[in-house]
């Protein structure tokens, strides 16, 4: 959700997704603090399906929250840049 609050967790986990193109395909992201991303939570759901920015590879395992992660707008347009 964009508002006020950054998620510096949240902004490596989008950038190496970016560059994963095939199913099984894995990457280490250091310093990631998962927690930071499901501080308010226990539940979640998963589904697979695909990258929603071309070339839409179906790579990606996705975790839906029971609440939004915070992002700037700053943020959203540093990474559509990219």
């Amino acid at each position: 959700q964009i508002g006020n609050a950054t998620n510096k967790d949240l902004l490596g986990v989008v950038a190496a997704a970016e560059q994963t193109i095939f199913k099984g395909e894995t990457f280490q992201l250091k310093g990631l603090e998962l927690r930071s991303l499901l501080t308010s939570t226990h539940e979640f759901m998963t589904y697979e399906g695909s990258l929603p920015f071309p070339p839409c590879h179906e790579t990606v395992t996705w975790i839906i929250l029971n609440h939004p992660i915070m992002i700037t707008e700053t943020e959203v347009s540093l990474r559509k840049k990219s």
